[in-house]
């Protein structure tokens, strides 16, 4: 759906996408391959564990992103920075050991899922680097997951996706358009985020949609049995995201004068 989009709009002139260069192409690739394990990866993590645990874990996600970026991309962050990065961590530690429904499984994807995040958003930036704006990454690796869920789908979706029984209702379809659509936008907004600003920022930025998530998680879903110990890790975890609001913005005020 992303692709025929973005080349819609770029047939029409309305935005130009970049050649394709072999110098960026092992980059472009493993923002491809990233992508599509960390979407896997999540979906099952979701799966096993409940919604706020989910979130709060995948709130971890800033530590590898702050790690892979000072690997692969020489970045350095301030102390400021690295305190509240660590505070969100430990808020999510602490939230694990206040889980009674602790599903080691669960745990192993959703911490397996921020790492594969940490890399695709870091490889994204990568590929900015060397003159990709934002539109043309997503072009690119919408194109190149195509083939792989093509055949992700006909290997182990076929039968399911032939028995579905709603294939013929507007409703349904009118609900499966506006996902694609949805998704597609956020991802753009992801891509666009870790271009102009940072691959950590672009995370940190997200833990406010997770903190929304997590109390609403609380309410709409049965599937949460916690304790006073793991709302304490989640209010931590939520301090850490503020904490690195507040010291992003002192340090570009600090910059401006």
């Amino acid at each position: 759906f992303s692709f025929a989009v973005l080349e819609a709009f770029r047939r029409m002139g309305i935005i130009e996408i970049q050649s394709w260069s072999a110098g960026a192409s092992k980059t472009l690739v493993l923002v491809t391959l990233f992508y599509l394990a960390n979407v896997g990866s999540a979906l099952t993590a979701l799966r096993l564990t409940s919604v706020p645990v989910y979130n709060v874990l995948k709130r971890m996600v800033p530590l590898p992103v702050m790690v892979t970026d000072w690997v692969l991309r020489s970045q350095r962050f301030s102390y400021g920075i690295q305190a509240s990065v660590l505070t969100i961590v430990l808020g999510a530690l602490v939230t694990g050991s206040g889980d009674l429904d602790l599903n080691i499984a669960g745990y192993g994807f959703a911490i397996l899922s921020c790492g594969l995040q940490a890399l695709y958003l870091v490889y994204a930036a990568k590929a900015h680097d060397v003159g990709y704006l934002s539109h043309g990454i997503m072009y690119y690796t919408s194109l190149m997951s195509i083939p792989i869920l093509v055949i992700l789908a006909l290997g182990f979706e076929y039968q399911g996706l032939l028995a579905f029984p709603h294939w013929n209702q507007a409703g349904f379809l009118f609900c499966l358009v506006s996902a694609f659509g949805v998704g597609s936008l956020l991802n753009y907004a992801l891509f666009l985020c870790c271009t102009l600003n940072s691959a950590l920022t672009t995370v940190i930025v997200g833990q406010l949609k997770g903190m929304l998530s997590t109390i609403l998680g609380f309410f709409l879903f049965g599937k949460v049995n916690i304790t006073t110990v793991g709302v304490l890790g989640i209010a931590l975890n939520s301090a850490g995201g503020v904490a690195y609001a507040w010291t992003k913005h002192m340090e570009k005020l600090a910059q401006s004068e």
